[in-house]
């Protein structure tokens, strides 16, 4: 595994190729949710008046407890679901009136776990990624983006095993390639550090801080580690319940002891290791009926 510097010093040449894009004459993107709300008929409200402008390249760390809906968050913002209210727009351009299709050319989305169980090879898997990429693209380039995609996450040697016989980490580095090939302008990952060793979560997160600065890529992914969040992401949306958002800045306005300890319900320390906020984490506040102290 090369360092962060090797990432930024390579990361052009691995992953655009000789060949140009589509999605490199898209340019910038903005993303913004305005009063977004979204529930279920039968499970009431996930989230609810969200509002949230994503509008410069970096890395976006989605934090907060269970079941306060993250993940519902960002599958708004990707079209997989539709908000009960309110809009959300790409470049001022309203999702509703998009093709999911269309969406794909400006968003990528990782989910945290395949639901591909088909005798696939981890190769043919990752071309699938391919087809949003341009449609002249020959073969051979399609065949080379996805080799130096494998060759960045060092699951070159996995080519040609079956996807179904792959472990938990490695599907999830797999469907991490899957989304960088198809090289959008925003990338989103619902916890693409799950099932990996802290070695390959801090190798996977320091990729995607790296392709956010030198692609100028919008990354967005869901976190439940505060102290990675904390020192990779740019920004950290924390969310709280009852689905809201609850404090959007840089790392250090954020993950403080008074935010943690309102929305997590835990007691902390929050040092300062040269301008990254540590947390260290105390107590619960909650009893044994579940009741806050």
């Amino acid at each position: 595994m090369g360092s962060l510097s090797d990432f930024k010093k390579d990361m052009k040449e691995t992953l655009t190729g000789e060949e140009v894009s589509e999605f490199d004459d898209i340019g910038d993107v903005v993303i913004e949710m305005n009063d977004v709300t979204f529930g279920y008929s039968s499970g009431g409200t996930v989230i609810r008046n969200i509002d949230l402008r994503i509008d410069r390249p970096g890395l976006y760390c989605v934090v907060g407890p269970n079941g306060v809906g993250k993940s519902t968050l960002i599958k708004c913002m990707s079209k997989i679901e539709e908000p009960t209210s309110g809009d959300i727009l790409i470049n001022g351009r309203s999702i509703r009136t998009m093709r999911h299709k269309d969406v794909a050319k400006f968003i990528g989305y990782v989910p945290v776990v395949s639901k591909d169980v088909f005798s696939m090879s981890v190769l043919e898997t990752i071309l699938i990624g391919c087809q949003n990429r341009r449609s002249g693209d020959s073969d051979e380039s399609k065949m080379k983006a996805v080799y130096k995609v494998m060759v960045l996450l060092n699951i070159q040697d996995l080519s040609e095993k079956l996807f179904s016989e792959l472990s938990a980490g490695q599907h999830q580095k797999v469907a991490i390639a899957r989304g960088l090939v198809q090289k959008p302008k925003v990338l989103i990952l619902d916890e693409p550090t799950a099932n990996l060793d802290v070695k390959y979560q801090v190798y996977v997160v320091e990729l995607l801080r790296a392709l956010a600065e030198s692609e100028g890529m919008i990354v967005i992914m869901i976190s439940h580690d505060l102290n990675i969040s904390a020192k990779y992401a740019h920004e950290v949306i924390m969310m709280s319940t009852p689905g809201v958002i609850y404090k959007v800045g840089p790392p250090e306005e954020v993950i403080t002891k008074e935010n943690i300890e309102k929305v997590y319900c835990v007691h902390c320390k929050v040092i300062d290791d040269e301008g990254v906020p540590v947390v260290i984490l105390g107590q619960s506040m909650m009893d044994e009926f579940g009741n806050i102290d």
